[in-house]
């Protein structure tokens, strides 16, 4: 029997006429058909190491590792901010996962022997201590979007095997665009445990820490991107739970946050913010694609103290972030 009219392949061959493509079809009598659909894409092939940091993955180009170091764990490391290499003097050594706004290193007797991964350029090193190297790929890169692209340090992102997209990042440029908040955070880390998790921060530090919350890496980014150039430290959570975790080690002076994220939206975020003594003087502020005014009766009844939309201009932002420190020098 017969069935069907064949609508489903001509939608299909319009689809992939749409992006530029061409599908072709080749039948052989008692095997069937074979289907080959060819796109043109602005793709190429680059060497990539990837490293873990706790639980984050991520990759830089393989031109730029200079080395890779095998040390054993050492009470004093976690705080260290400089490296002796020899054949390049001091340089800067960070923990992967503070450049990167990712977790904390582990407990110190938890830790294997520590890595740590040395990259350079002609007149720029850089060590980064990282969980483990997962070792070298050869990845498919495409150009970054224009939102991304302007993302310092952010060299393409490149899929996994498993289908999840990993960034791609130049460690130098990292360092140089995020070097300084990334050892703020590693001191204070420090401070007064220098094997366990961070301490909480009190407001009023010497500089303004805001915890944004949003399940988008790339608006987690560009929001990062903007606040750091306008002084402050930022924090970044993909969800309202990820966001609480945080908030268990750091009391931040804002928080910024989307509304529909997975696990725990905005809402429920903003409910356990104001029911806990400790947080619920914390200024918070939604931005979400949702800007009628159901969300925004629902956002003011549980304490939310402004409510933007997406997406938002970036000097009503600052000047919104602006009205909760008339007493803080902001960039």
């Amino acid at each position: 029997m017969f069935a069907g009219r064949g609508v489903g392949m001509d939608v299909v061959q319009t689809e992939v006429r749409a992006l530029g493509g061409h599908l072709t079809i080749q039948s052989e009598p008692g095997r069937g058909l074979f289907f080959s659909m060819f796109f043109p894409i602005t793709t190429g092939l680059t060497q990539v190491v990837l490293f873990r940091v706790g639980d984050l993955i991520f990759g830089a180009p393989r031109a730029t590792l200079l080395q890779v170091l095998q040390q054993p764990a050492a009470p004093d490391r976690p705080s260290a901010t400089k490296l002796q290499l020899q054949g390049h003097g001091e340089v800067d050594l960070f923990w992967g996962g503070d450049l990167l706004e990712g977790p904390d290193p582990a407990p110190l007797e938890t830790r294997h022997p520590e890595t740590i991964a040395v990259f350079g350029s002609p007149g720029s090193v850089v060590a980064l201590r990282v969980t483990e190297v997962l070792g070298d790929r050869e990845m498919a890169v495409k150009d970054l979007g224009p939102q991304l692209s302007k993302l310092p340090a952010l060299v393409t992102v490149s899929p996994l095997p498993t289908g999840d997209l990993v960034l791609i990042y130049d460690p130098l440029a990292l360092a140089q665009a995020y070097g300084k908040a990334a050892h703020r955070r590693q001191l204070a880390r420090t401070a007064q445990d220098p094997y366990g998790p961070a301490q909480p921060q009190a407001a009023g530090s010497g500089y303004i820490t805001v915890l944004v919350v949003d399940d988008s890496i790339t608006v987690r980014r560009v929001t990062q991107r903007l606040l750091t150039r306008a002084g402050m430290h930022v924090v970044l959570a993909n969800n309202g739970l990820d966001a609480l975790n945080k908030m268990k080690t750091l009391r931040p002076d804002l928080i910024l946050s989307d509304i529909e994220m997975p696990h725990m939206d905005g809402f429920d975020l903003a409910r356990a913010v104001r029911a806990d003594p400790h947080t619920a003087d914390i200024p918070f502020i939604i931005i979400s694609s949702r800007v009628g005014e159901k969300h925004r009766g629902i956002a003011l009844a549980l304490g939310v103290n402004d409510y933007l939309g997406k997406p938002y201009s970036e000097d009503v932002l600052l000047g919104v972030v602006r009205t909760y420190f008339p007493d803080r020098a902001l960039a």
